[in-house]
């Protein structure tokens, strides 16, 4: 059988995804052993005699424990009162501390009437929830802590598909005045294409565009402080093995590949003999420019870490941790 180049190119393509990406090295800025503290409020509800390990001079105590189903993500409201998601209860849950003693007074339903809630925002006096295929805006009118009214924000997120990865992520760019939500992929490998993206918007929800591609669930996305560009954490795919692919965290290009479904790190191609993948055959003209284009990410972590939330930090957290980031892993 007489073969082409496009031929050669996939022979070859599977015969070298056995190589690896190299992992950002670990460095130990000194870290102890301590117990976690638990406020007598809290004890039936959270576990005696557990320790985390956190850098030296640190210690951890339980600021809320119980009455929740599956919290998510966290954030303040303008007023310094810490907000959470609970994607089951489809509710916003307040948790204020008035006496600043670091442990939560009460918790109260904020805002409710929510499906599959993950994120939440706190932008231009607003409150904005993120759902899989919507995002709502929320506005306390009265002040009074609770959200009485709700709209739609952003609708059709995805096309309106609701399968494989449910959570959307959402930054505001107050800068620039843009918005950004993350679409995980539908699958764990799969040729799509209004999925495994970071969208773009005007602040107002309106202008969607496409803003960066192969990326397979971004679930952590922050602003940088100091240089406001879009930064995220990537879940990548399974069934490569256990250290296959590294989990990648990286400042989002406009109009940029991150790889997926197809390759990993800077250009280390996955093997397409396993499961799944070899779904993706054959490879396009268009798929090598695209991995072609792959640049190393500013982070590479071991595999199946699953990353969530991105926080920047700053100046409170000393010379050694200041200019860097915290990413939760799962």
């Amino acid at each position: 059988m007489k073969l082409s180049l496009h031929h050669l190119f996939i022979i070859s393509v599977v015969f070298v995804s056995n190589l690896s990406a190299q992992l950002t090295p670990v460095i130990d800025l000194g870290t102890h052993v301590v117990a976690v503290g638990v406020p007598p409020k809290y004890s039936a509800a959270f576990p005696n005699q557990r320790t985390l390990k956190v850098p030296t001079h640190y210690t951890v105590s339980i600021y809320y424990a119980g009455g929740l189903s599956k919290p998510r993500f966290m954030a303040f409201s303008p007023g310094g009162v810490l907000h959470i998601s609970d994607m089951n209860a489809g509710k916003v849950y307040a948790l204020p501390d008035e006496d600043h003693n670091g442990v939560a007074d009460t918790i109260y339903e904020a805002a409710s009437g929510f499906s599959n809630n993950h994120d939440i925002e706190f932008y231009n006096g607003a409150l904005y929830v993120t759902e899989t295929t919507r995002i709502w805006k929320c506005t306390d009118e009265d002040q009074n802590g609770f959200y009485e009214t709700k709209s739609i924000f952003i609708s059709n997120i995805g096309n309106g598909q609701t399968s494989g990865h449910v959570t959307r992520t959402l930054v505001f760019d107050a800068i620039n005045h843009k918005a950004y939500v993350s679409v995980g992929s539908s699958c764990n490998v799969c040729r799509e294409t209004a999925r495994a993206i970071i969208e773009q918007y005007d602040e107002d929800g309106t202008n969607r565009k496409v803003f960066a591609t192969g990326i397979r669930n971004a679930v952590g996305m922050a602003m940088h402080p100091v240089t406001n560009r879009l930064w995220a954490n990537n879940n990548g795919s399974d069934q490569q093995g256990n250290e296959i692919p590294p989990e990648w965290i990286d400042i989002v290009r406009e109009n940029g590949f991150y790889g997926h479904p197809f390759a990993y790190g800077n250009g280390t191609w996955f093997n397409f003999n396993i499961g799944g993948y070899q779904s993706l055959l054959p490879i396009t003209a268009t798929d090598s420019a695209n991995v072609a284009t792959l640049v190393p990410p500013a982070a590479l972590i071991r595999a199946h870490s699953a990353p969530m939330a991105l926080q920047f930090l700053n100046s409170h957290f000393g010379e050694d941790l200041q200019y860097g980031f915290l990413s939760a892993m799962r």
